[in-house]
């Protein structure tokens, strides 16, 4: 049935051009890209009065960014324009990147953030400029009620003591504290909010006392940590179940630390952890005598024997059912891997491996016999990459063969991919915009799935799950 024109309906004699009813748009108009959006809101008073929930209550992913002080003054005339009738609680998500420091500008943030009552995440991503300026944006931040996501981004001077006048229960805190000439004591900093805090993602700190219990701290992220003592981290986050450690350590310290960590984890520990991730060398000094279920080297390649048996090391400290781990051919040969390995060999069901090579060779030879020493693995699922860091995969590798290869060796398989990674050469050409990915789409990869489940298994594994997201339910589901 046609709309009365009192709903909105305009007659096609005297509008030939538009041939969608109105509220068909509305519903379309979040779908669009925000700058189509803000322009066909300006088209007439319905679908102007309609905007505010198309412009500003997006995906999480698609949340409203400031990058210059020109356009604060636009969102802060949004927030206050009779067309937008309580505009201000559909702005979820805010970024700001704002570079000046003129009263202006304070105050037009301040004035933001004041009508954002309904704001529940704010990436601050120059915080010096914002935070180290008048105190009324930072009086405006306290007012929060409904905050719970709050990344403090950049190096800056501000006394972080002060987020104990917030109003709001904040959840998640990413903080970076390199402006400090020495690492931070983060225990006692964020006390105030030890019953509401879920996610810490932190830089430049030390865990030195353990006076404050964070019990609901599930994710802790520490970058550039001076050294991971994991007795005050153990007391301090009593049910922690995400671990990414990066610390800044002397080769000499290695081993004393890996002792030091040992000891005092015979007097408290965790029962298990969900997932551990950090350098083969980080993971190697935490020395954890828990279960780990999920455990991820990063930032480096293994490609030294030494690397190798640190990693059979950590392999036999946490004893992982999921391992992602990235190394060098032919530095490391593929058929010893699973001598490495071997502390796992009864109960790893996921293998994620990255295999770099410098120069193109055909891999079929080596992955055969990679595949044949696993055969006793009862790995489930497994992934590997490719990667000829100088050079681009030859038109003639057939990695199809290759899948059907790990499937004859490993009788536990259900799924299998294999994909071909782009080369450096072609990173740098899409970073200068020489490229527009087509290169990378091109790149062979192959698969196989047995079993009607295998799909799902593979989708649900941890490994593609988010290791930082204050806002992913995944973290508050189980």
């Amino acid at each position: 049935m046609r709309p009365s024109p009192g709903a909105g309906y305009v007659p096609e004699s005297k509008a030939s051009a538009m041939r969608l009813y109105w509220d068909i748009l509305m519903h379309t108009m979040p779908m669009m890209p925000r700058a189509d959006a803000s322009r066909l809101s300006r088209t007439c008073q319905t679908l102007l009065r309609a905007a505010a929930p198309a412009l500003l209550s997006r995906r999480e992913s698609e949340e409203v960014a400031i990058s210059e002080a020109s356009h604060l003054s636009s969102l802060s005339s949004f927030l206050s324009s009779d067309w937008h009738s309580n505009a201000s609680r559909h702005l979820k998500c805010l970024t700001l990147a704002i570079h000046e420091k003129d009263a202006q500008t304070a105050s037009l943030l301040a004035d933001i953030l004041a009508k954002a009552t309904e704001l529940r995440s704010l990436n601050l991503l120059e915080a010096s400029v914002v935070l180290e300026g008048t105190s009324s944006f930072c009086d405006a931040l306290l007012a929060l009620t409904n905050l719970r996501t709050l990344r403090i981004g950049g190096e800056t001077g501000y006394d972080y003591g002060r987020l104990g006048g917030m109003r709001a229960p904040l959840t998640a805190i990413e903080a970076d504290f390199s402006a400090f000439e020495d690492p931070v004591d983060v225990i006692p900093v964020f006390a105030h909010l030890a019953n509401s805090l879920r996610v810490l993602k932190l830089a430049n700190v030390e865990f030195a006392t353990d006076s404050c219990v964070y019990p609901h701290v599930v994710t802790l992220d520490i970058d550039s940590c001076d050294r991971a003592d994991i007795g005050p981290i153990a007391r301090c986050f009593p049910n922690l179940q995400d671990l990414t450690v990066s610390q800044v350590l002397f080769p000499d310290e290695a081993e004393g630390l890996r002792e030091e960590n040992r000891a005092a984890q015979l007097v408290h520990t965790w029962p298990s952890l969900r997932r551990v991730s950090g350098t083969v060398t980080d993971l190697y000094t935490l020395g954890l005598l828990c279960r780990v279920s999920h455990l991820k080297i990063i930032s480096e390649t293994i490609e030294t024997e030494p690397e190798c048996e640190k990693l059979a090391a950590v392999l036999a400290d946490v004893r992982p059912t999921s391992l992602k781990v990235k190394i060098a051919a032919p530095a490391v040969a593929l058929q010893s891997l699973a001598e490495t390995l071997k502390p796992v060999q009864d109960c790893l069901t996921e293998l994620w491996i990255e295999i770099d090579y410098k120069r193109y060779t055909d891999p079929s030879a080596s992955l055969g016999k990679l595949f044949e020493t696993l055969s006793a693995f009862p790995i489930r699922l497994l992934h590997i990459g490719l990667r000829w860091i100088h050079d681009t995969p030859s038109d003639d590798l057939d990695l199809r063969s290759v899948v059907h290869d790990a499937v004859q060796h490993i009788p536990a398989l259900a799924f299998v991919t294999m994909a071909c990674l782009p080369s450096l050469a072609q990173l740098e050409e899409e970073l200068a915009g020489r490229s527009d990915g087509s290169r990378r789409s091109a790149l062979p990869m192959a698969g196989l799935q047995k079993g009607p489940g295998a799909w799902d298994e593979y989708w649900d594994s941890a490994m593609l799950k988010p290791w930082w997201d204050a806002d992913c339910d995944w973290y508050w589901s189980t």
